[in-house]
């Protein structure tokens, strides 16, 4: 659910691609050599699977596609989740909350082995959606 702007706020349009859009930083794509005992990481900027990435996720789509390729190439993905992952709790007073449902959390999984909750929107349902988010994302 999302909270009308502020005053003076105004909303940027994006595509889907934008609202998911993946920034690798220092990124190994070299085939991963474990008897040399590398590790290859990528890092993610923040994934929002709520609103249009989370509806492409219920029509059965993967917004992330198009960065499975990259992503299966290293040992460890990790990305800022930058939404909360639960069915309860209602919005806090801010410009703009972003709750995912639960089903997104396979199509995360299958990309990142890792995610951060260090951002603006973990708090956006309360605290009651915060520990559901941690339950999910421990059984996950």
């Amino acid at each position: 659910m999302m909270h009308e702007p502020q005053p003076g706020c105004r909303p940027r349009a994006f595509g889907l691609a934008a609202i998911v859009s993946v920034v690798f930083v220092g990124m190994g794509l070299a085939a991963r050599d474990s008897a040399a005992g590398e590790v290859t990481l990528a890092f993610a900027g923040d994934v929002k699977l709520s609103d249009l990435p989370g509806e492409a996720i219920a029509a059965g789509r993967d917004p992330l596609a198009d960065f499975a390729e990259a992503l299966d190439r290293v040992d460890i993905a990790v990305a800022n989740l930058e939404c909360v992952v639960a069915t309860v709790g209602e919005p806090i007073d801010k410009p703009y909350t972003f709750r995912a449902h639960p089903r997104v959390l396979d199509v995360l999984a299958r990309h990142f082995s890792v995610v951060s909750l260090a951002n603006n929107h973990t708090g956006d349902f309360g605290h009651a959606a915060f520990l559901e988010q941690l339950h999910l994302l421990d059984k996950k």
